[in-house]
């Protein structure tokens, strides 16, 4: 993915990924695995604590790079089916 991002940068291109994300269910696993992470909640949600540097690691992680690394490869398998 961040050779994508770097050759669309090479070629004038900006890049910008726009992620909304709140919380996690109440009584989600991740709540008691990593309980600094959260906040208080409410309607069912738990929110997420981005001041803490190690949540916004995984989350960059579990998200973000996730998010566009299926991008990618549907975009690559799209384009393929294209050239055919």
């Amino acid at each position: 993915m961040l050779g994508r991002v770097g050759a669309a940068h090479d070629a004038g291109i900006k890049v910008f990924l726009d992620v909304t994300t709140h919380g996690v269910v109440t009584g989600s696993p991740l709540i008691k695995q990593h309980p600094s992470w959260f906040l208080g909640g409410k309607w069912a949600m738990t929110d997420f604590k981005y001041e803490d540097p190690e949540f916004v690691e995984w989350w960059v992680r579990a998200t973000v790079l996730r998010f566009c690394e299926r991008s990618c490869r549907l975009a690559d398998e799209k384009s393929m089916h294209v050239n055919r």
